[in-house]
């Protein structure tokens, strides 16, 4: 094989691989969730597996790109710069929000793997489409659940 054919087929599967990380970055999105854990409160005390209610089985979520120029933070000494370090990152730095059907509140990331909320959730999206998600709905109720998301 010539010299410069192996540096090609390299470039080519790293070119691909990226275009299959972003495709999953972006988008409108549908999950199903294979299994939940977590503890519940509200019936007294119960920790282990949790039989997600039907509606909650399966949610959609959008994911999409914030502006890369948002009001209040193109200056460090800006007030925006001055706040603390997580509100600074979430109202300039991250760059996807993520809405999720079945959470009310939207998630935030910079790097498209982990989106967080301003308080208690986070979801880990892997490239092949698994994702883990862990929530409380501040009723003593905490779940962490897994599943799969396809493209819409």
């Amino acid at each position: 094989m010539p010299l410069i054919t192996v540096p090609l087929l390299a470039l080519a599967f790293v070119l691909s691989a990226a275009v299959r990380a972003e495709s999953l970055r972006t988008g409108t999105f549908l999950c199903e969730s294979a299994r939940a854990a977590g503890i519940q409160g509200t019936d007294g005390r119960y920790a282990g597996r949790i039989e997600l209610p039907v509606a909650e089985q399966g949610f959609g979520a959008e994911i999409r790109r914030l502006a890369n120029s948002r009001p209040g933070c193109r200056s460090s000494k800006s007030a925006a710069g001055r706040r603390n370090t997580f509100e600074r990152w979430w109202d300039c730095d991250a760059a996807l929000e993520a809405v999720l059907t079945k959470y009310p509140q939207p998630l935030r990331s910079d790097d498209g793997y982990i989106f967080r909320d301003r308080l208690s959730g986070w979801l880990h999206l892997a490239d092949d489409g698994r994702y883990t998600f862990a929530y409380t709905d501040f009723a003593r109720n905490y779940y962490l659940e897994e599943g799969r998301c396809a493209a819409k």
